[in-house]
């Protein structure tokens, strides 16, 4: 059976809030009231590793879990995000766009396959863990901890902590 392991890309891998901030826009509410036009390749392409969690994610196909990273960038961004991972020599694994629908609904349908489990998510905003959490009961959720989701508490939401290290 396939461990199928969910990763998100914004402010879980790169940290696209350091980019909001540098261009002016508060991100102590969530989500950040930055317009749709903000959010363009140079932003995405300038966003800096977090690499307590990239090192976290590259540990997890030795552990035998498949990845899938799962984004809400639209899908126009698909070639930057790709770049980004390669630059930052994350493991190989198909990327997939939300367009708009929420990430557990995306999980539910990868459930309905009886050779795959959900071994987990990796995620970030608290609107897509509580979907994970009502679409795949049980989920094990892993959360970068930042101001806006430090709130969260449940079964299987497991908070990384988000020391930089250095290079």
């Amino acid at each position: 059976m396939q461990k199928l392991f969910f990763v998100d890309v914004c402010n879980t891998l790169a940290n696209i809030i350091e980019q909001l901030n540098i261009r002016g826009y508060r991100t102590d509410i969530y989500p950040c009231p930055a317009p749709p036009e903000t959010y363009t390749e140079e932003l995405f392409r300038s966003a800096r590793p977090i690499w307590p969690v990239i090192d976290w994610v590259k540990e997890l196909p030795e552990q035998g879990y498949s990845l899938v990273y799962l984004t809400a960038r639209p899908s126009r961004f698909r070639a930057v995000t790709q770049e980004w991972l390669d630059e930052y020599g994350l493991p190989k694994a198909p990327l997939l766009h939300t367009n708009g629908r929420s990430k557990g609904e995306v999980a539910k349908i990868f459930s309905l396959n009886p050779k795959v489990q959900i071994a987990g998510a990796l995620e970030d905003s608290p609107q897509e863990i509580r979907g994970y959490i009502q679409a795949v009961p049980g989920i094990r959720l892993y959360v970068p901890e930042w101001e806006y989701n430090a709130h969260l508490s449940g079964d299987g939401i497991n908070f990384l902590a988000l020391r930089q290290r250095t290079a």
